[in-house]
């Protein structure tokens, strides 16, 4: 029996990684049983103590705590890790933060979502040679890579060129439409919408500068935002007067389901992406989305989405009035459309496609 074990350290994330993780780990463990009879593979869930259990008995558990972590890290010469760790034939490191800094298997894979910080021109020095050293230490442990994105491999060769074996496999997305919506009391009857941590390079001010140009429309954002960040909008609005922006904060699944279904149009103007999963999300819900031409953005919406020719406010504007009239003028067959794109996403094909090159990692020689 051959034992892969799965890094999941960050499942409880409410976006991002964590449900890439959550969305991954439930896909594998659907299929355990399947793999244990077909290919004589079993899987080890590297979780939280909060989740062990959580994907039934299919598959095994191994907590990651702060007594894992250091047996990984400061066992230089891997002796204490071979009498602690079960014996895995191959660790997936499911994204490039891993809390491990070495491997625990035989054959490690990692895989890469972006290196958005070479495209960020607010890193400090030290910030950067921090992500630059993590970036080359996943060169020294992975005998495997993948990538979320055709971009973001072509991104990385660039810049951090690898010689290893590797795959492009796309992020899938759920699908939203099947959730139940949390109604979120007070809003406009109709509005534009926006969501996600509102970090510098998702542009957000820029959707808020915007609203001068639109007084007619409504706009309504969604997601955690820090203080700085937080700060840099709600001046804008005051400074503006503006009274068409509503900022909501950080949102539940289903309160996130209820504002796509609701939306007039979905917003997107980020500067770097390594895939760009909120557009997908909002494409299932059959809306027009308006997003940036940049880095892996064009990859995801194809030529479904609008793109924003200029990142400038009042241009923006007219990018998002023109695309909404465009849309809604066949609104039933635009509809179907970015129903349909977003649908060929899904992550059951992710799942099929990692652990298929799971066991041809596993069969291989190198």
């Amino acid at each position: 029996m051959r034992n892969i074990a799965v890094y999941l350290a960050d499942i409880n994330g409410v976006h991002g990684i964590g449900e890439v993780e959550r969305c991954l780990a439930s896909g594998i463990a659907k299929r355990a049983e399947e793999q244990k009879e077909k290919n004589a593979i079993t899987f080890t869930f590297i979780v939280p103590g909060s989740e062990i259990g959580r994907y039934g008995d299919v598959v095994e558990y191994l907590e990651i705590n702060d007594t894992t972590k250091k047996l990984v890290n400061y066992d230089f010469f891997g002796l204490i890790r071979k009498f602690y760790f079960p014996h895995f034939d191959l660790v997936h490191f499911t994204h490039q933060y891993s809390k491990f800094h070495r491997s625990i298997a035989n054959k490690t894979l990692v895989t890469i979502h972006d290196i958005n910080f070479v495209h960020n021109g607010n890193n400090t020095s030290s910030s950067m040679r921090r992500r630059v050293h993590r970036i080359k230490r996943i060169e020294k442990i992975a005998t495997h890579m993948s990538f979320i994105s055709d971009f973001t491999y072509r991104d990385v060769m660039e810049h951090f060129p690898f010689c290893k074996p590797y795959k492009i496999i796309k992020n899938g997305s759920q699908d939203w439409t099947t959730l139940k919506r949390q109604e979120i009391e007070g809003l406009p009857q109709d509005f534009l919408f926006h969501i996600s941590d509102a970090g510098e390079k998702k542009n957000v001010h820029l959707l808020v500068e915007m609203m001068r140009y639109l007084p007619q429309e409504n706009l309504v954002i969604a997601g955690a935002t820090d203080p700085i960040n937080r700060k840099r909008i709600t001046d804008i609005i005051d400074n503006h007067a503006l009274k068409n922006v509503t900022l909501l904060g950080r949102v539940s699944d289903e309160e996130k389901a209820f504002l796509l279904d609701r939306c007039k149009c979905f917003l997107f103007p980020s500067r770097s992406e390594g895939f760009g999963l909120p557009v997908i999300e909002a494409m299932c819900f059959g809306k027009p989305v308006v997003i940036s031409k940049l880095t892996s953005l064009p990859e995801i919406g194809g030529d479904i989405a609008y793109y924003f020719d200029e990142l400038e406010p009042e241009a923006m504007a007219t990018k998002t009035i023109t695309s909404c009239k465009d849309f809604y003028s066949n609104e039933q067959q635009n509809a179907e459309a970015t129903t349909n794109h977003a649908h060929s996403f899904s992550w059951e094909k992710a799942v099929d496609e990692y652990i298929q090159y799971y066991v041809e990692i596993i069969d291989s020689v190198v």
